[in-house]
């Protein structure tokens, strides 16, 4: 098995596992050869990868973390439960307190609140019990390959890019110690943690760079080449219009607050997980440990999900770029434990990914060889010169023998 971006898909390959669309369903099936008429529909499907075959490489098994199916499940259940909300909130008739530093509404209510008819709001007991199924499958070991994933479709994006999100968070979540219990609850403020943006007017706001602020030194470099045809020019939000936005975790954990399901531990992480690190993140400017452990997660998740995501106004960047923005944010924007904890076991070149080393030669990751940062095991297909060879051979970087190989690049990922 080989693992591509769907950018670079091209007729004549044939799937090696099935593609499912955002709900979980299969859009294409295992052992289907993609036609110019496929290659053209993935453009419009949203998934960010395929897994292809490769008669070189059929000893390599790549599998998701997370099913698909399971996603696909808790994707459906967000997206009533956002619609619910949003409908709550216009059906609205009575303000309620925002929410303090600690995610606990205190006082009187505000001016500026949004009202919400309490009555319409989700009962969201189905979405934490699916939450607790992603969880499960993360015990007693990982049932797949750890990846950053993100949605190359800006539509449904709502409701499937916090999947992507979530999934992330319970493995470093996990790697970081954290309980079941705590896991679960993390889980939830990563799914909800854009709630409030059902208040934010216009709602355009929310399809425009800025809110994640850390993305735009990304913005401003980005090749138009990358990923396809150069998008429209969207201008980032104003200062007025971020005070607006910046609003959107308060909201929505004074929103979720009546919701069955949630609890002060989900509300805190939703309104801390903007954040960051030096201070310099919103909505009350906490640095350090003063951030939940949960809200440093979710906010370095965020980040990185979104980073290789398809927006409005921009195409995705690629899973070693946004980790590179990760590594390089480390102590800055993100704690650096958990900066290298990330490192050590979400693989910026996971396996069944062709790269490039540092001596010309090209061919796929075996093993990740998780815990060793960025050496992982390659079977060479290429020599320096672009030949196939008609042997390959593997050459393990995390041996002392290879120390002076580096992988340099991905190719076609």
């Amino acid at each position: 098995m080989r693992r591509i971006l769907v950018k670079y898909a091209k007729p004549g390959m044939v799937l090696a596992r099935d593609l499912h669309d955002g709900s979980g369903h299969v859009a294409i099936g295992k052992g289907t050869q993609l036609t110019d008429r496929w290659v053209q529909a993935l453009a419009y499907l949203g998934a960010s990868e395929l897994v292809i075959l490769d008669e070189r490489f059929q000893d390599v098994s790549v599998s998701p973390m997370i099913p698909p199916e399971l996603e696909g499940m808790v994707s459906e259940a967000l997206r009533d439960a956002l619609a619910k909300i949003a409908a709550a909130v216009s059906a609205g008739a009575a303000a309620c307190p925002v929410p303090d530093r600690d995610g606990v509404s205190r006082g009187a209510p505000a001016a500026t609140q949004p009202s919400v008819a309490a009555s319409e709001l989700p009962d969201l007991g189905k979405l934490r019990q699916l939450v607790y199924q992603m969880v499960q499958q993360l015990y007693p070991e990982l049932k797949g390959d750890p990846t950053i994933t993100g949605w190359h479709s800006w539509r449904d994006a709502a409701h499937i890019l916090p999947v992507k999100i979530a999934g992330l968070c319970l493995l470093l979540g996990k790697e970081a110690e954290m309980s079941e219990s705590d896991l679960v609850d993390l889980g939830m403020a990563a799914l909800l943690q854009n709630a409030g943006y059902a208040v934010i007017k216009p709602p355009e706001l929310a399809e425009r760079p800025g809110a994640l602020w850390e993305e735009m030194a990304f913005i401003n470099a980005w090749r138009t080449d990358n990923g396809g045809l150069p998008m429209a020019k969207v201008e980032p939000l104003t200062e007025s219009e971020l005070q607006i936005v910046w609003k959107h975790p308060l909201y929505g954990a004074d929103i979720l607050r009546q919701c069955n399901g949630i609890n002060d531990s989900i509300r805190s992480t939703i309104v801390q997980h903007h954040e960051r690190w030096n201070g310099s993140g919103y909505p009350y400017g906490l640095k350090g440990t003063e951030i939940l452990l949960p809200a440093r997660i979710l906010g370095m998740c965020d980040a990185l999900c979104t980073t290789v995501s398809k927006k409005p106004y921009r195409q995705p960047f690629q899973p070693y770029e946004a980790t590179e923005l990760v590594v390089a944010c480390s102590r800055v924007l993100y704690d650096p434990d958990l900066v290298q904890l990330f490192l050590e076991n979400v693989p910026a070149f996971p396996t069944g990914v062709m790269v490039k080393l540092n001596g010309g030669e090209v061919g796929i990751v075996v093993d990740a060889n998780l815990g060793l940062v960025g050496r992982p095991k390659v079977r060479v297909c290429y020599d320096k010169d672009g030949n196939q060879l008609a042997t390959p051979y593997e050459v393990d970087l995390a041996e002392d023998e290879h120390a002076n190989k580096l992988v340099t690049s991905a190719v076609e990922y």
